[in-house]
């Protein structure tokens, strides 16, 4: 909990003194089945700009307590990011970008899934936390 308010603060102390925060605009285009582009705008420079991705050869599940790592990429602090996400070759990765401020303020995109399909099944249940409820709960 406390993580989560030390992170608010920042952007507390830009209202305080009339800025405004900043704004990451985030758009895609679909290339084709396994690849998207994304262009993403920021209002502002940042100091450190980071491409996130984490990748599951078995599931369309990227939960740490199943072993996915995210793993990061620092890119050039730039106002204009454009990249192409690619789907691997088996399984699904899943990737976002983070923009830091000098304030200490922290913006994400949302989290990009690919390939942009589901499994017909469960993942795999191999760790005593990775498991998923079944599918007939509820009916």
């Amino acid at each position: 909990m406390c993580g989560r308010l030390l992170n608010l603060i920042p952007y507390i102390k830009r209202r305080q003194t009339g800025n405004t925060a900043p704004r990451l605009k985030a758009q895609e285009q679909r290339l084709d089945a396994t690849s998207t582009k994304l262009h993403l705008t920021l209002s502002e420079i940042p100091i450190r700009m980071t491409q996130w991705t984490a990748r599951n050869p078995q599931a369309r599940d990227f939960r740490y307590n199943c072993g996915v790592r995210y793993t990061a990429v620092q890119l050039p602090a730039s106002m204009d990011v454009q990249t192409t996400l690619r789907a691997p070759k088996v399984g699904w990765s899943a990737e976002f970008f983070e923009a830091e401020y000098a304030d200490g303020v922290v913006e994400t995109t949302m989290v990009k899934v690919l390939p942009d399909t589901y499994p017909n099944q469960a993942p795999p249940a191999d760790e005593t936390f990775c498991r998923t409820l079944p599918a007939t709960l509820g009916q």
